[in-house]
């Protein structure tokens, strides 16, 4: 899938649980197999949690083209749910910055930006599937303005010091399909969940909380 070999494999035999990981460009892709659950996983090689690993459209370009070809690699594989999801950051210079930003892409809420803060907006907006008849598909979205910081801690006096790395607005999604679908996915339908999956999410990112 990623013209590579894995550079590390694990296995717990008790459990049917399979680890597979690898660098793919300079980030690390990760394969979890579970009894019941199989996870796709793009992330930053680097241990920062708000590491980016690249813009959204060029990611998520190498991330489905891997994915969809293992599905056509998988002919035999069927799924009860499908779902999609990401965390994106976005550099702003400031708090107020950053809530401004998000007043543009929330239309439910009004935010104050300078009296404001420690904002947070969780919301799922289920929709009907364009492509499969009856299923639906929740869009659950959080957003918020964060700072990152780096804490260093001096030794032996333990003395600490802080140092602001950035402030940025941040997206964390999640589109997947209803637990109460019980029909299942053949390998094909799942493709085309998948992608819908997709759409569903480019939508959110590019236009936000918006109103109907």
């Amino acid at each position: 899938i990623t013209s590579s070999a894995p550079d590390n494999v694990s296995k717990n035999l008790k459990l049917g649980n399979q680890t597979v990981s690898g660098l793919f460009d300079t980030k690390q892709m990760i394969l979890d197999i579970h009894s019941n659950r199989i996870d796709w996983v793009l992330k930053s090689a680097e241990v920062e949690p708000l590491d980016s690993i690249g813009s959204y459209d060029e990611i998520a370009k190498e991330f489905i083209g891997c994915i969809n070809k293992w599905f056509n690699i998988m002919p035999d594989l069927s799924s009860q749910r499908i779902a999609y999801a990401g965390q994106l950051i976005f550099p702003v210079a400031s708090r107020i910055e950053g809530y401004e930003v998000l007043n543009n892409l929330l239309d439910y809420v009004e935010i104050d930006p300078v009296n404001s803060t420690d904002f947070q907006y969780q919301i799922n907006r289920p929709t009907e599937s364009s492509v499969i008849d009856g299923l639906m598909i929740n869009k659950l979205s959080s957003w918020s303005a964060i700072t990152q910081a780096i804490m260093t801690i001096a030794l032996p006096s333990s003395g600490v010091t802080q140092q602001q790395k950035g402030i940025y607005c941040f997206l964390q999604f999640d589109v997947n399909t209803f637990e109460s679908y019980t029909n299942g996915f053949d390998c094909d339908k799942s493709n085309l969940v998948f992608n819908e999956l997709i759409t569903i999410a480019l939508d959110l990112i590019a236009n936000g909380d918006k109103r109907c």
